[in-house]
């Protein structure tokens, strides 16, 4: 078995590396710039061998984790050289990597809890609002039917079955029998698939962000294509071809386009110049595709329609043709060629001054029709799904409309939703959270996978070495790394370290591993979103944590929080537990039973809406995040309670990353004081990230342009460290026993025994930038674990 060899260590509990983010700014942020790596970290408690995770929604896989990047970076030729690097170290890796043992871990040794001379506050049962429950012995290891039921795409077969891809896998439904059946990663999927067609001969393909798979009665999957550097398919958009083939609609190397696959050779087509750029600026972005009867391709995006004859393009736009708005979005094209576009008001932009109502938009190939409200539609802005017997039926506003003859005939109360089809019959069918709904007209019928009948279990995951081992001499020890391609499908996100090996999130479960190369894993009552890089660590939810415990050679889940607003931030200490959601805080003196604090840190005053001049109040920024809503900056636990980092001016509340902090601080939880309206960080600083350990506080960011590093051993004072001058773009920070590491924007490390004295780790430590999703790290427990969507590089440290 693949062993790695690590120190057995008598684990000292106190507060470990500190992480912090908001949610909403994850879910709901606009990006300016390039993304900035997220700051999402947190603080655990005291308890060894349990687990507190941050969770989102009630139900597993209702949403896919958020992605909030704009315009993809072109990254092909890292993971060429990655898949290089792979395949000439992998023999190397293995043998090295497998003569390693691990040794079991240590017997923790529980800390006597701290004595304090100030009590903590009392609370009464009236005070509760919040109160931790255990996880009853019926909601563990749930299984994965309301992920499932969470429907993204819809595809009748020639034999009239129903496809439908879903947060779990690929399901097939026998409409007549209401019989489904399952396909999943252990059927050779890579993940939960976004878009699916099937072709004429009942082929099926179906399309994720960076993978695609064929099904012609086994599953094969593709994560790579032939030459063609850096593939991302962000709307799952997929036409399958009778031949064995398909096209999709991708983002690539070196410009966005058709992608084609023959059966042997992928091929890409960029798409028009006249698409992707418009006077200077980044063009359209697509979002559907379809295939008329002669084959030709039709593309629907923000930057009028493409059309793809095999040969050469066609832009259709409102100045050369009869289309009513340039944003459209959505095109379906029924069997007699007849084209049907969705379409939104496009109100102007830079460039161009237009205004144009929108509609729902037909092209017999010679004459545009445009349908509004003034037609019968509920709304201009409609969605269009047309049946093979030539049905048109239409979504917009909450109802959906059919055309009979010249009228459209409306159905309130209907839904309006991405991914409809229209079956053989003219049934309408469209995806729910739920399963998948069916109505012709009169009658509804809808269907949904029973828990009786969806899988339960996890696949077990074997990662693939990308290269040999390699061994650097730290000032905190040496580390022998290891360097692993990223699993596309069930993905390994914020892997953090525990006293059993790693443990991480990715696609709705949890796994861990005691060896770093094989994985176990389990489905939770809800669903994990982030863990904590301490001992605890903590997964978060939308609206509330999860806490787990070892149980034999598995995690568990044992207790829940349930709260109704989404969390930001949950930071336990020696003086009770807080809560931050948004600009609400939540404390609980025995980390069980939270209480709303009437008077946390607010802003004098909220600025929703600002001039140019505002924009950048106080701090240069390389990036920066808009959220939609103010939130509350870093908490950290202290030796005396709590502190709080928010942005001095309140322009600033809703701007990451976190402009010119003041300090704000709490003995109990309860009561809160701003300290100083000026910055103990200096003027124009900006801090990107922030982690404790053992009572000291480390920050990183820039102050006037510079790149910085403060310390703090009360997070009150905080004090500029003198920063090594090669250190370039300090993003992200974790401390613990074995030390502290920073980690650059472009993946290189640095390490102090001390958050001072700071030397770069030589080479050998690998670099993983990450590109759609933030790049974590976690130290402790002898292991450094760094996560990204292109690699993942586990460090194990000597004594």
């Amino acid at each position: 078995m693949y062993q790695i060899a690590r120190p057995s260590r008598t684990t000292k509990h106190r507060s470990g590396p500190v992480r912090h983010d908001d949610l909403s700014l994850l879910e709901e942020s606009v990006r300016i710039a390039n993304p900035m790596p997220d700051t999402d970290h947190l603080v655990g408690s005291a308890a060894a061998a349990r687990v507190l995770l941050m969770v989102r929604e009630q139900t597993i896989g209702t949403e896919s984790p958020p992605q909030t990047h704009l315009q993809p970076v072109r990254r092909g030729r890292l993971r060429s050289a990655l898949v290089f690097a792979a395949a000439a170290a992998v023999v190397l890796a293995t043998v090295g990597i497998l003569a390693l043992v691990r040794s079991e871990p240590a017997e923790v040794v529980e800390e006597p809890d701290l004595v304090t001379t100030t009590s903590l506050p009392e609370i009464t049962s009236d005070d509760i609002v919040y109160e931790v429950r255990p996880v009853a012995p019926t909601e563990q290891q749930p299984s994965l039917a309301p992920s499932l039921n969470d429907v993204s795409d819809l595809a009748f077969a020639p034999d009239g079955s129903l496809w439908a891809t879903t947060g779990g896998g690929v399901v097939r439904w026998e409409i007549a029998s209401a019989t489904p059946t399952i396909f999943t990663e252990v059927d050779g999927l890579l993940g939960s698939p976004r878009g699916i067609d099937v072709a004429a001969d009942g082929t099926v393909w179906v399309s994720a962000e960076d993978w695609v798979a064929r099904y012609d009665g086994t599953w094969t999957s593709y994560s790579t294509f032939g030459d063609i550097e850096y593939v991302r398919i962000p709307s799952g958009a997929v036409v399958a071809r009778p031949d064995g083939g398909a096209w999709f609609w991708a983002d690539m190397t070196p410009d966005a386009g058709l992608l084609h696959f023959d059966g042997t050779t992928w091929t890409a087509v960029a798409a028009p110049a006249d698409w992707l750029v418009v006077d200077d600026l980044w063009g359209g972005t697509a979002y559907s595709l379809d295939a008329g009867p002669d084959e030709t391709l039709w593309v629907g995006s923000d930057n009028g329609v493409l059309t793809f004859d095999g040969e050469s393009w066609t832009h259709y736009t409102p100045s050369n043709s009869g289309l009513p708005s340039l944003i459209a979005p959505w095109v379906a094209v029924a069997p007699d060629g007849a084209v049907w576009v969705g379409t939104e008001a496009f109100e102007g932009d830079e460039v161009r001054a237009a205004i144009e109502a929108g509609g729902l938009a037909a092209f017999d190939g010679s004459t545009w029709i445009t349908y509004t409200t003034a037609d019968g539609l509920p709304a201009d802005e409609a969605k269009p799904a047309v049946g093979p017997d030539g049905t048109v039926w239409a979504m917009a506003d909450g109802e959906v409309v059919r055309l009979d003859g010249s009228d459209w005939i409306s159905f309130a109360g209907r839904g309006h939703a991405d991914g409809s089809t229209v079956g053989p019959d003219g049934t309408l069918w469209q995806p729910t959270d739920g399963g998948i709904s069916g109505f012709d007209g009169s009658e509804s019928i809808t269907f949904s996978v029973s828990p009786d009948v969806a899988p339960r279990g996890v696949p077990d995951l074997t990662l693939i070495p990308a290269a040999a081992p390699v061994t650097t001499a730290t000032p905190i020890g040496n580390i022998t790394w290891y360097r692993f391609t990223a699993p596309l499908g069930p993905g390994l996100f914020d892997v953090t370290t525990t006293p059993y090996g790693l443990m991480a999130v990715g696609d709705g479960v949890l796994r861990w591993s005691d060896d770093l190369l094989n994985w176990q894993g389990t489905i939770l009552p809800v669903e994990p979103w982030r863990l904590t890089a301490d001992n605890d660590g903590v997964v978060r939810r939308r609206d509330g944590a999860l806490w787990l415990r070892r149980d034999g050679d598995s995690w568990v889940a044992d207790e829940i929080l349930e709260l109704g607003d989404g969390v930001g931030q949950i930071v336990a200490g020696d003086r009770g537990t807080v809560i931050v959601s948004g600009l609400d805080m939540f404390y609980a003196p025995q980390g069980r039973a939270f209480v709303r604090v009437e008077d946390p840190p607010q802003p004098p005053q909220l600025a929703e809406e600002w001039t140019d001049g505002e924009y950048f109040t106080g701090c240069s920024y390389r990036s920066i995040s808009i959220a939609p809503s103010a939130y509350l900056g870093p908490v950290l636990a202290t030796d005396g309670g709590f502190a709080a980092l928010t942005p001095a001016h309140p322009a600033n509340w809703r701007k990451r990353p976190l402009c010119e902090p003041v300090v704000w601080a709490s003995s109990d939880g309860r009561t809160w004081e701003l300290l100083s309206a000026e910055t103990p960080f200096g003027s124009h600083a900006v801090v990107s990230d922030v982690a404790s350990h053992n009572g000291r506080h480390i920050a990183v960011g820039s102050e006037l342009g510079r790149y910085a590093i403060w310390l703090s051993d009360d997070a009150i004072t905080w004090t500029r460290v003198e920063r090594p001058a090669e250190m370039i773009d300090p993003t992200a920070v974790a401390g613990s026993d074995e030390g502290w590491i920073i980690l650059e924007d472009q993946g290189a490390g640095w390490v102090s025994t001390d958050g001072m004295e700071w030397t770069r780790v030589p080479d050998g430590m690998p670099g993983t930038r990450a590109f759609y999703e933030p790049q974590t790290i976690s130290i402790g427990h002898g292991l450094i674990a760094i996560s990204g969507t292109e690699e993942l590089a586990f460090g194990v440290l000597e004594e």
